[in-house]
């Protein structure tokens, strides 16, 4: 019985050293100077924030306990998600170009893009706060509506392909 603990001690600080050994060469190594971060993608991130908003509307939708009420602004947040294909192509776009004018009005019409996200979905999320608080039916279909005359977010891209800036209405 000794010797089977004996061994069992023996094979545990083997492995244990051999695992300390394994372990220390990369402790010690220098990263080499190549490997550093690569610079974060401006496009990316400005596509992200438009998903997000869109995220943060499913998310606050998906909450209402009203059958009705979640089903008409699922088709807000629906008609708000099927818009994200045209930011990611103006990302995309913007990706393409050499910095220029043509990337700087690329970049304006994906940041006003991300702005109008941003402010859509902080009012959906007032409405979803209102009708909970009041669940008339009137009130649903008025909000609602209200939210689908703010569509498009995206600016068209024969804009900004003819460099045409979006006003506010």
């Amino acid at each position: 019985m000794a010797e089977l603990w004996a061994r069992t001690l023996t094979g545990l600080i083997a492995d244990l050293s051999a695992a300390v050994a394994a372990k220390l060469p990369r402790a010690f190594r220098a990263e080499p100077a190549s490997a550093a971060e690569p610079e974060p993608d401006p496009w990316a991130a400005r596509q992200q924030r438009c998903e997000q908003a869109v995220r943060r509307a499913e998310r606050a939708v998906d909450a209402i306990s009203s059958a009705r009420t979640r089903r008409r602004l699922r088709s807000v947040v629906r008609r708000m998600d099927a818009e994200l294909p045209d930011v990611s192509a103006l990302a995309e776009l913007g990706r393409g170009l050499d910095d220029g004018p043509a990337a700087r009005r690329v970049a304006e019409h994906l940041d006003g893009a991300v702005v109008r996200f941003g402010e859509f979905t902080g009012q959906l999320l007032e409405t979803v706060a209102e009708l909970v608080d009041h669940p008339r039916s009137e009130l649903v279909d008025q909000r609602t509506a209200a939210l689908r005359e703010q569509f498009p977010l995206t600016t068209p891209f024969s804009a900004v392909l003819r460099g045409q800036v979006r006003t506010s209405d």
